[in-house]
């Protein structure tokens, strides 16, 4: 990953990386949030170490129970990952959501 961005010698320019995280929790001493990004700091001083390494923590325990719920797009697409297991073409998210949308279509050839 690291070895074909930089250039002879120590001056290196690495592109930012992101991880994303989907998780069935919250941090418990934390409040509550839909999308948390957090960065790599140093512990005694709170100093950012880098601005290149984020991790998104999704957590599916604050997505909205119900499709008409959600409000954002990215909402929309957590519920459908939270659920997917249990829709089925009847289901609302399936009929009044575009499920084409976020389903893998074919490369455009031409």
């Amino acid at each position: 990953m690291v070895a074909g961005q930089g250039k002879a010698g120590w001056n290196y320019e690495i592109e930012p990386v992101f991880a994303v995280a989907v998780t069935d929790f919250n941090f418990g001493h934390l409040s509550p949030k839909l999308i948390r990004d957090v960065m790599l700091t140093d512990k005694d001083s709170g100093e950012v170490l880098t601005d290149k390494v984020h991790i998104f923590f999704c957590s599916l325990k604050e997505v909205p129970d119900k499709w008409e719920e959600c409000r954002t797009e990215i909402e929309y697409i957590l519920f459908l990952i939270k659920n997917m297991e249990s829709m089925d073409s009847t289901s609302l998210a399936y009929k009044e959501g575009d499920s084409q949308r976020y389903s893998r279509q074919p490369a455009a050839t031409g």
